[in-house]
């Protein structure tokens, strides 16, 4: 949601009853949309399976080809991982309706993901490209980025508490979303 503070832009999402996050859910009520190196990163820290059974995680094609496909052929572990849970309808993959141009260079995935946010109701893109957060921010599109939710993660391991309960997973998006300049 889109609120302004001092004349300052700023994300903020609404953590209110309907948002809230319940880990048994097989529907959750968040719904992120994810670049390649994110999905990549995430797996790699062994914590993709537990994003994915917290929030709706929605990606490309072309990400789902550069992270699985070419992947596998390279004998990339973390592309078996993307794959199951896309094939347990963990990670949802959506066309594009149609393509846009952004006026910079981005690679086929950033851009399939920004013209999805564009197309479809979401609440975070998950992004760790320059260039696409560059244009995230101009779009004034939420994002975080993964090693925020690496680091959250481990935060909260090294102190005990729970990513199950629902004032961690909340303080995990709500805190550590990256805010866009006016």
């Amino acid at each position: 949601m889109l609120s302004s503070q001092n004349g300052i832009r700023i994300y903020q999402i609404q953590m209110k009853k309907n948002l809230s996050f319940k880990s048994s859910s097989k529907n959750p009520t968040l719904t992120v949309i994810s670049d390649a190196c994110s999905l990549i990163l995430l797996a790699k820290a062994t914590v993709l399976e537990i994003l994915a059974n917290e929030v709706t995680i929605v990606t490309s094609p072309s990400i789902y080809h550069e992270t699985v496909i070419k992947g596998e052929e390279r004998g990339y572990p973390d592309a078996l991982i993307i794959k199951k849970l896309a094939s347990q309808k963990m990670i949802e993959i959506i066309q594009l309706k149609r393509k846009r141009a952004f006026g910079v260079t981005l690679g086929e995935g950033e851009k399939e993901i920004l013209a999805l946010a564009q197309e479809i109701k979401f609440d975070l893109l998950l992004l760790d490209d320059k260039k696409a957060i560059n244009v995230s921010k101009s779009l004034n599109l939420p994002f975080i980025i993964s090693p925020k939710i690496v680091v959250n993660l481990a935060q909260k391991e090294k102190s005990n508490s729970s990513f199950g309960s629902t004032t961690n997973r909340r303080a995990l998006f709500a805190r550590h979303h990256c805010r866009s300049p006016s």
